[in-house]
Parts: structure tokens; sequence; C-alpha cells
């Protein structure tokens, strides 16, 4: 085990950010560790705050803000907690566990990015 995350960690920060198809796999608890903090919701012109957090909860981690952003995706009015189920992408999720909203990991921008409820291009970039 410990071979397989030297080999991980010689790989480089870039592969955790490479697109894998198919079904979620198992929660990507070392890019979750990197993408803790504040970040910045938007979508032409209009942004919202969220915090993934760092407190595990069942299914992933606690969100916050997440109401707050539903002008911008009514999905997240629900959303409580996040997780990354593959590299690539990043989930929101209500109470119960369900997916709300998804949003893809687009490495050239160190952003991710996704699409709205009414099909307006969504951003999720980090913020201080």
């Amino acid at each position: 085990m410990r071979k397989t995350l030297a080999s991980l960690a010689a790989l480089g920060l870039a592969t955790l950010f490479c697109a894998t198809p198919g079904t979620a796999a198992e929660i990507d608890v070392r890019q979750m560790d990197l993408t803790e903090g504040p970040w910045a919701l938007g979508t032409e012109g209009e942004t919202c705050q969220l915090i993934l957090g760092d407190a595990e909860v069942e299914g992933g981690r606690h969100l916050d803000g997440g109401a707050e952003c539903s002008g911008i995706n009514p999905a997240l009015g629900q959303a409580t907690k996040w997780r990354i189920d593959v590299p690539h992408e990043l989930v929101f999720l209500n109470d119960g566990g369900r997916v709300l909203a998804k949003m893809n990991y687009d490495e050239a921008k160190s952003v991710f990015t996704g699409i709205s409820a009414n099909g307006d291009p969504l951003v999720l970039s980090q913020s201080e």
C-alpha cells in the first residue's frame, strides 16, 4: 500500500485531475484534501461563496453556503455536503446523499466547471 501511495505521489498532482470515464468510484480523499476551503461559484456576472469543509459527514464532507448559491444553481439550495468521486468530478449532495450537482475539473484553468439548471455555464474557482 505504501509503495502504491508513493508511486501516486511521484506522478504529481496533475494526474489527480485527468478525466476518468465511468461511474462514481471510491471517494478520492487526497484530492478532497487539496480542494478544501473557500470557493466562489459564478455564472455570467453573479457569484456566491461556498466553503468546502474538512469535517467528515456521512457520504462526504461538510459544505457551507449551498443555500446562498441557490440563485445561481437552484439544485444547491439543499446542498449540505460535497465529495470527489473520481479524480475530476466534484459532486454536491443533500443530507440524504442525493447528488444535486456535478462539476468537472478544468486543469488548464484550475477551476471546476458545470452547467446550471437553466443551461448557463458555471465556474467554481478558489477564493481567498
